[in-house]
């Protein structure tokens, strides 16, 4: 027999895969977890409870069960001036819609502003998955894209106290941009027919094109063409099909003459040729990149013209297109400029430069890793990009090695390779990451969901080796009768998408959230975001405004009454669903809302202010202890744990214990992740700090203390420690010690 004693003083291994269980060997078993749901690892080393999510409002229009029909976009012109933009499909009226949501001034407040869309072209109904839309923003001004569908522009008028947003097509739309609208794309440089020629039937107006080889079709109804006569280039645009070798079109620019001419070119981006799918900005230009006739090309602007991608030429602030050289065709998946250009595409990741020095343009592209990217808008942090791979189940970081000199692209997933694991799509494993976004305040951290609805969060800072993962289920369930995509009873609530935006006070980056789950009945789209983390010495509520409160619901809102009441309302919401209520910064159960959205205090109650939403767990489970034997490795053998020490800051209400003995199939049958609920929950014990001094009325005060338990007197071969926090008060955690008694194997 062995004694030892064990300590994770810090968590920041974050949640490993169960297929690393085996891994004692290495440092980020001992730094990590087995599970770690709904809590974040701060780079210091604790792990700290995510707040819960605030409700903003109801995506009116957008229809519940079609899975990618939203997307959350940042629109940021200054750390104190920001919104988030909501793109979604009204699939029943056949639009794509626009909705922006402002960052109030003070209070942390959001009003809706008015989106208009202007122009004669408004966007296409863009009838597919909208998570993967990719932006760029510049100013004022937002250029966004999609495979399949024109580009568009999203654009901010006004002053402030008085902005309208404005959407329009950014090809051919009219009434923005600089220079005439025709020149905005590229055109393609290879006469697709050498010995084909076009004829005009006039210079200006409404005119006929005829060809003298079938060259057109359908598909170039929207095309631009460019027909130079002798000294004189014109532009034209397509405006009907009548044969393979006629179509009828509108002059843009007076053409040179009305006699054939083999000098003309087709643009590159139409419905025949493609519409990019990416697109970023570097060196004062704006560069799209990858459609359906050329994937592996991208389109660099004039620099400093944002509109004007034609004529390309040799000059060195030209408008230029130029082809990824590689042993095959890849897709341009997504760019990020930076001190670098850097492409990602479905075989591999390039790096490069496209400059000019004043009287030449340079330009050098090398392939510098082969993992492939999926199509999804990766995140730039600091001199790092972390990205998706083409498979979807790995977030890798491409960063320069000085040691190879080169580019490489680590694994940020190699401990938490079952990431986006599960059912989904009526498939096992049939299932994918596909959102990223990144907060630097107060914890940096990248957040990533994937196509089963789950919510993920990885602690990163590259300086200090930190990349610790966990998992976060939303409060409120969705069932498969509402979602027929889904398998099982009931699912946990879906968050289809996410950005993130600086907060109001500019204190921390406040993290959005699309939520689809069952609301009286019913299937909804919901905008919330994440309550800021907070520490706090009294878990008391402060104010009318509901901002010095903390939310530790999911959904939740704040209601006030300005004197002792038993009935809030405004729970609309949440119409006839169970949630938990708060009431003047005590915790009182969960109540059922009426169908008038009245929250009602249980036994008669009374308090000033409520807070009421879902409740969600927060639960970690260490890794095994390991400690060893006289004879060596001790993996498997007997132990019983005999005392657990429990580092708190700040904290005073959670329950622990220990997994027990039980079969594999009876833990998973007793586990719902709907619920949040797990198969040993029952057997843990609850603790919550008790002051004499507290009178009933007054706020409970957090505490600062290392509490001692002694533990079941029950062996196992695991002494995997398990601590549930199930009420809605923050909770943070800076280290576990277990003292043991082992047997020798």
């Amino acid at each position: 027999m062995g004694r030892f004693s064990t300590t994770r003083n810090n968590f920041l291994g974050g949640e490993l895969s169960l297929r690393a269980d085996g891994r004692v060997d290495i440092p980020q078993y001992l730094l990590g977890c087995k599970e770690l749901k709904n809590f974040v690892p701060i780079p210091s080393g604790g792990i700290t409870r995510r707040p819960g999510t605030r409700y903003l409002d109801k995506v009116q229009g957008a229809s519940p069960n079609v899975a990618g029909s939203t997307k959350l976009i940042p629109f940021v012109f200054s750390s104190t001036d920001s919104y988030v933009i909501i793109i979604y499909n009204d699939v029943t009226a056949g639009e794509t819609k626009f909705r922006v949501y402002s960052s109030g001034t003070t209070g942390g407040n959001f009003t809706e502003q008015t989106v208009s869309v202007s122009g004669t072209e408004p966007p296409d109904y863009m009838n597919t998955d909208l998570r993967q839309i990719q932006y760029a923003q510049s100013a004022d001004v937002m250029f966004l894209c999609i495979d399949g569908y024109k580009p568009f522009v999203i654009y901010r008028t006004g002053s402030p106290g008085s902005y309208t947003f404005n959407v329009t097509r950014y090809v051919d739309g009219s009434g923005f941009g600089a220079g005439d609208s025709w020149l905005r794309v590229p055109y393609l440089s290879e006469i697709l027919a050498a010995t084909t020629t076009i004829t005009p039937s006039a210079t200006t107006g409404a005119i006929t094109l005829t060809a003298s080889s079938p060259i057109f079709t359908n598909l170039n109804v929207g095309s631009f063409y460019r027909i130079t006569h002798g000294a004189t280039t014109g532009y034209v645009r397509v405006t009907a099909f009548t044969s393979s070798t006629q179509v009828s079109a509108t002059v843009l620019a007076t053409l040179g003459g009305t006699g054939a001419s083999d000098e003309y070119a087709e643009s590159a981006w139409s419905d025949r040729r493609g519409y990019p799918r990416t697109l970023c900005f570097y060196n004062r230009r704006l560069l799209f990149g990858g459609n359906r006739s050329k994937p592996d090309t991208f389109w660099a602007s004039q620099t400093s013209d944002f509109y004007q991608f034609e004529p390309i030429g040799t000059g060195p602030s030209d408008p230029q297109a130029y082809t990824l050289s590689s042993d095959r065709l890849n897709q341009i998946q997504w760019m990020v400029g930076g001190k670098k250009l850097t492409i990602g595409t479905s075989g591999g990741e390039h790096v490069g430069e496209f400059r000019e020095d004043g009287t030449e343009i340079f330009v050098q592209f090398f392939q510098e890793t082969t993992h492939g990217s999926a199509y999804i808008q990766p995140q730039r942090i600091a001199y790092a990009i972390p990205f998706i791979q083409r498979s979807g189940r790995r977030v890798r970081e491409l960063v320069f090695d000085f040691n190879s000199d080169s580019y490489v692209a680590n694994d940020l997933t190699l401990l938490k390779e079952d990431i986006a694991e599960g059912f989904n799509n009526l498939l096992y494993d049939a299932n994918y990451l596909n959102n990223l976004t990144y907060t630097e305040a107060p914890f940096p951290c990248i957040w990533a969901t994937d196509a089963a609805g789950r919510l993920y969060s990885c602690t990163r800072e590259r300086n200090q080796q930190i990349s610790a993962w966990a998992t976060h289920l939303i409060g409120g369930k969705i069932s498969e009768n509402s979602l027929t995509a889904l398998t099982g009873p009931d699912h946990p609530t879906i968050v289809e998408s996410i950005c993130a935006t600086p907060s109001p006070d500019n204190t921390y980056d406040r993290l959005w959230l699309i939520c689809t789950r069952d609301v009286n009945g019913s299937v909804v789209k919901y905008i919330e975001y994440m309550d800021q983390f907070r520490s706090m010495d009294a878990f008391v509520f402060r104010g009318n405004t509901g901002e010095g409160y903390f939310y530790y619901l999911d959904s939740s809102k704040f209601a006030f009454s300005g004197s002792l009441s038993n009935t809030f309302s405004g729970f609309d919401h949440l119409k006839n669903e169970v949630v938990g209520v708060m009431a003047d910064g005590k915790y009182m159960g969960e109540v059922t809302v009426s169908n008038a959205g009245v929250v009602t205090l249980p036994n008669g109650a009374t308090a000033n202010s409520v807070v009421a939403g879902y409740v969600y767990k927060s639960r970690i489970k260490t890794m095994r202890q390991e400690g060893g034997s006289n004879i060596g490795n001790s993996t498997g053998a007997k132990r019983r744990v005999d005392e657990i020490r429990i580092n708190l800051f700040k904290s005073r209400f959670f329950k622990f214990g220990f997994e027990s003995e039980r079969t594999w199939r009876d833990a998973v049958l007793n586990t719902s992740e709907a619920d949040q609920v797990d198969a040993y929950d029952s057997e843990l014990e609850e603790y919550a700090d008790i002051d004499p001094a507290e009178s009933p009325g007054s706020a409970y005060y957090a505490i600062n203390d290392i509490v001692v338990f002694p533990a079941p007197v029950s062996t196992d071969k695991k002494a995997i420690a398990i601590i549930l926090v199930d009420k809605p008060y923050p909770c943070t955690i800076l280290s576990i010690t277990l003292r043991a008694v082992e047997q020798d194997v």
